[in-house]
């Protein structure tokens, strides 16, 4: 019986954990923005997931399943949100 209760639990959080990864480096035409915003937004405008680029100008997020804004910024610069 305990084996079963594991294995349900076990399947339940695999489909929960259902997430994609978006990567990238965020620059300008010569080098790369260190500590910028980055931003995924969905439909209504809320804000689903968030992070700064790193002193490499990368960023990781994590994302579920669905169709999103991602919003770039900087002080400085112009904002970039790409569709």
């Amino acid at each position: 019986m305990k084996f079963r209760i594991w294995f349900a639990l076990s399947f339940i959080s695999f489909f929960s954990y259902s997430q994609f990864k978006i990567s990238g480096i965020v620059r300008d035409s010569t080098k790369v923005i260190e500590f910028a915003n980055v931003l995924l937004i969905d439909k209504s405008n809320k804000i689903i997931s968030g992070t700064i680029t790193d002193e490499k100008g990368k960023f990781l997020l994590e994302s579920p399943k669905g169709e999103f804004v991602l919003s770039i910024s900087f002080l400085g610069y112009k904002k970039k949100i790409m569709y």
